[in-house]
């Protein structure tokens, strides 16, 4: 583990190619109410697997979905990376799309609007454009803070972070690896696919990266581990939303796979007030790595 100072952070953000120094923002809470945050290393791909693997004491039990978001801290951003860790050990889920210049860059919807000071179809902007936008808050108030592009994130993420990269249709599988390879991040990132058919894919794309599978049945997970190469110590596997598929997790877990469930949603809303029943629930039916994007009311005890 590597413990910076959050000040720090800041510093290397304001250095990152963007056109304007990013402050925190207005809420952000400091270092002392989390303390130090939760960082991890790894120098391959196989001991990032190693990490992932049920039963591993100081393996992951949550996901920041869209990086963890909420309050003065937008969604697929370096700051609520950071935030995120700073409340939990957890993996960072974040979504990947494609500029109008096949720029690889963090971002969950087609359009921008929702999330950000622009507006209509990432893909009809060149990455020059994006770098003008600035992202908003849940709330929709817009922050000092742009978007990252993927290669930035993968930087940032080294000697910090692991990533599950949520690919979007319009990024071929093939310019992912790429851009992987070429930040040397096999060792930081698992990449999330939904369907046996993509499973294949990236093993033949790249065996040696880690992979979260859908597992939301008996019958899908059955299919994926008859794909042949398929290796179950290197995946992790999604079992469904504020649910588990009867007989999943067991087998799962008897394969070494950990088990993750989301929390989103309406049932996200109620955590954030401090309802813990659907995570406790989760959790007795043997549940390993909640999905959330209120990290810091899934990370207390």
């Amino acid at each position: 583990m590597r413990h910076f100072r959050f000040s720090w952070l800041l510093l290397v953000l304001a250095a990152c190619s963007t056109p304007r120094p990013i402050p925190p923002p207005l809420d952000v809470l400091p270092p002392e109410v989390f303390g130090e945050a939760h960082y991890v290393s790894f120098t391959s791909a196989d001991e990032l697997a190693a990490w992932l693997r049920y039963g591993r004491p100081d393996g992951p039990a949550i996901s920041a979905h869209r990086g963890g978001h909420g309050g003065a801290f937008p969604e697929n951003a370096l700051v609520t990376f950071e935030q995120s860790l700073r409340a939990a050990p957890a993996l960072l889920e974040t979504d990947v799309r494609l500029t109008r210049d096949s720029v690889l860059v963090l971002l969950h919807d087609e359009t921008l609007d929702r999330t950000t000071t622009g507006a209509g179809r990432l893909d009809a902007l060149a990455l020059t454009e994006v770098r003008a936008l600035r992202l908003r808050t849940d709330a929709g108030l817009p922050t000092d803070v742009p978007l990252p592009t993927l290669a930035e994130a993968l930087a940032w993420a080294e000697d910090r972070a692991v990533f599950t990269l949520d690919v979007k249709r319009d990024v071929p599988p093939a310019v992912l690896v790429q851009a992987i390879r070429e930040a040397g991040a096999e060792d930081r990132v698992v990449v999330i696919t939904y369907t046996p058919d993509e499973v294949a894919t990236y093993l033949r794309l790249a065996p040696d990266l880690n992979l979260s599978i859908s597992a939301m049945s008996a019958q899908e997970l059955e299919a994926v581990l008859a794909l042949p190469g398929f290796d179950p110590r290197r995946a992790i596997a999604f079992v469904g939303v504020g649910r588990v598929p009867p007989g999943v997790v067991e087998r799962l877990h008897g394969l070494g796979i950990r088990a993750m469930a989301g929390v989103f949603g309406e049932d996200e809303a109620r955590l954030r007030q401090g309802d813990r029943g659907l995570i406790e629930a989760l959790r007795a039916e043997g549940v390993d790595v909640i999905a959330t994007g209120a990290v810091e009311a899934a990370a207390e005890r």
